[in-house]
């Protein structure tokens, strides 16, 4: 057996004494990063719905709070992933399509290179 895989009596202790600590400060660290995240995301719900629809921002913040709540309860964890898989998918492609049209528009990769260049440098006509 490796030495790395060892356990004795002593290690098997502490650890055990060490778990519920490193259990409480990895939920505290999740509730202090998670909060903020997942008020960003209803957030952005609440403007996106009032920039399309019109629809006053409160209340379409709190109506997606609700659904995104109802729908992750109901799923699981299972369905948060399958839906945060399906957006790294389409936020990838997007960057895809974005760079393309924009390298495109511009005329090559070096004309984007030399017009940031320019700006850098202040030299006029860089528009």
């Amino acid at each position: 057996m490796p030495e790395w895989r060892r356990w004795s009596v002593r290690c098997t202790v502490w650890f055990r004494r060490l778990r519920n600590s490193l259990l409480a400060i990895s939920a505290i660290m999740i509730v202090i990063f998670f909060v903020p995240y997942t008020a960003s995301g209803f957030a952005a719900c609440g403007k996106l719905f009032a920039t399309l629809f019109g629809v006053p921002y409160m209340p379409a913040m709190i109506v997606s709070a609700i659904i995104i709540v109802a729908y992750t309860s109901l799923g699981g964890f299972l369905a948060a992933s399958t839906t945060d898989f399906v957006q790294s998918i389409v936020m990838t492609l997007a960057i895809i399509v974005v760079f393309g049209f924009g390298i495109t528009k511009v005329g090559s990769f070096e004309a984007v290179k030399w017009k940031n260049k320019v700006r850098r440098l202040g030299v006029d006509g860089a528009n």
